[in-house]
């Protein structure tokens, strides 16, 4: 993929990339289907969205940059996305990258794209019931673990379990009873033997 070549500082500049460059049309589908991937079903808000988003990378590039049409239209993406999420979520701090994706899960929590498909990353302010219910699915972060120490306690497997022990137990003295009858057994013999030989 070539790098793009946008116009020198003393030509005019058109609001939005050419319509024919394949670059830049890559970089439109990407952002279309990263806006997408948050949910935006409508055509037409997800098409107006992505022009604008694809127009303002093409704003901001400069004729010495060597990064690709579609990182820098992604790249914008998510510093749109990040910053609407500053707006609602957290007020006048500065965004993130922790908010964007925290920002991302109350986003689905609260359905917002489906609920709110024409405030979701537009410049007005976002509807009150909009910021209340991203703001309620928001995680905000849970106090340190405390340590506990616990006690060991006799684990008791059931009946069953008891049963089980107690038999394997009485095997293992079966097995043990068996070895000395064979140990007397043996003894015997030899005494036969013996007394057989030396009468």
């Amino acid at each position: 993929m070539a790098a793009m070549t946008p116009p020198t500082a003393g030509a005019e500049r058109s609001p939005s990339p050419p319509p024919t460059d394949p670059d830049w049309n890559e970089a439109h589908e990407r952002v279309e289907s990263y806006l997408r991937a948050h949910r935006i079903a409508h055509p037409i808000v997800l098409s107006n969205l992505t022009n604008a988003i694809v127009a303002r990378a093409w704003a901001g590039a400069r004729a010495d940059t060597h990064d690709e049409p579609v990182t820098l239209a992604l790249r914008e993406a998510d510093a749109v996305i990040t910053e609407w999420f500053a707006r609602v979520l957290a007020g006048s701090r500065a965004p993130s990258r922790r908010l964007g994706v925290r920002g991302r899960l109350a986003l689905a929590l609260a359905d917002a794209p489906g609920r709110w498909p024409t405030a979701f990353l537009a410049a007005a302010p976002p509807p009150r019931e909009l910021a209340a219910a991203m703001r309620a699915a928001y995680l905000h972060a849970g106090p340190r673990p405390t340590p506990i120490k616990m006690m060991p306690r006799p684990i008791s497997l059931g009946r069953l379990a008891a049963g089980l022990d107690w038999g394997w137990e009485l095997l293992l003295r079966w097995k043990t009873v068996a070895l000395l009858l064979r140990l007397l057994l043996c003894g015997a013999l030899a005494a036969l033997l013996y007394a057989a030989i030396f009468r």
